[in-house]
């Protein structure tokens, strides 16, 4: 049966001679791999919208091993995420963590709108600054990870259950969260005011979040928190890393 609903790809690939599988976040029935067929011949008319950085409008149906595209539409084009190289790494993160973390057919809107904000945000025109969208890619991998239930604890001790006070704490991304400085054998110290970021980044909305005015040394004991905290849940390596490595040595971040 055809059904009507909305996408975000995360990934594509050649499939057979002239057709592409594409991985598809959608609102209505989580992720989905799903098969464009003759998109790759030059006279096909669905390919200039089954694009990256895109929210596309699909006709789909289900099919033995994968759904089949039957029609789509460009519904909204993030231009400004394609024509910049910084934002095209850092969103291209975002689309690899959803799609390593998710399961098919498992489907979450809050994830989907998540990924939606994230791409608003990042397509603004008047984002321009590196180390705003770097932050905001690892705040973006720590609600993700909240979403599917990897909450960090951060009020109270993950071993004595103390609530935890302003200052002494470490983190431990095995136990999931703060331990206190009586509980603690890590060498991974946590600042007071990392603890308020990562607090205010959980309870609010990705846009509130954009308004955020943290200073470089934040940022980089925030991104050292959360790319912790991400490892241990991962089971592969992300490839895109390995951009955003060279982007913060070539910024010098």
């Amino acid at each position: 049966m055809t059904r009507l609903i909305k996408g975000i790809i995360l990934r594509k690939r050649d499939y057979r001679e002239n057709d592409r599988l594409f991985i598809i976040y959608t609102d209505e029935l989580g992720k989905i791999e799903a098969v464009a067929k003759g998109v790759r011949k030059i006279k096909s008319k669905m390919a200039g919208h089954l694009e990256l950085f895109s929210i596309v409008n699909l006709m789909v149906a289900p099919g033995k091993t994968y759904y089949q595209i039957a029609g789509a539409e460009r519904a909204k084009n993030f231009l400004n995420i394609k024509s910049d190289l910084v934002k095209t790494v850092l969103a291209s993160f975002c689309l690899e963590v959803v799609d390593s973390f998710t399961k098919p057919e498992h489907a979450d809107l809050k994830i989907y709108e998540l990924l939606y904000e994230m791409l608003e945000i990042f397509d603004n025109d008047k984002m321009k600054n590196f180390l705003k969208m770097y932050s905001l890619s690892k705040f973006f991998t720590l609600k993700l990870l909240s979403l599917l239930g990897w909450t960090p604890e951060l009020y109270t001790c993950v071993k004595c259950k103390k609530k935890i006070i302003p200052s002494g704490n470490f983190f431990d991304a095995g136990r999931g969260g703060l331990l206190c400085g009586q509980c603690s054998k890590t060498d991974f110290p946590v600042s007071t005011a990392a603890i308020k970021v990562l607090r205010f980044v959980l309870k609010n909305n990705f846009k509130k979040i954009a308004t955020l005015k943290i200073t470089k040394a934040q940022i980089k004991e925030l991104a050292k928190i959360i790319d912790t905290f991400l490892t241990v849940h991962q089971d592969r390596e992300l490839k895109s890393v390995m951009w955003i490595n060279h982007l913060t040595r070539t910024l010098e971040i």
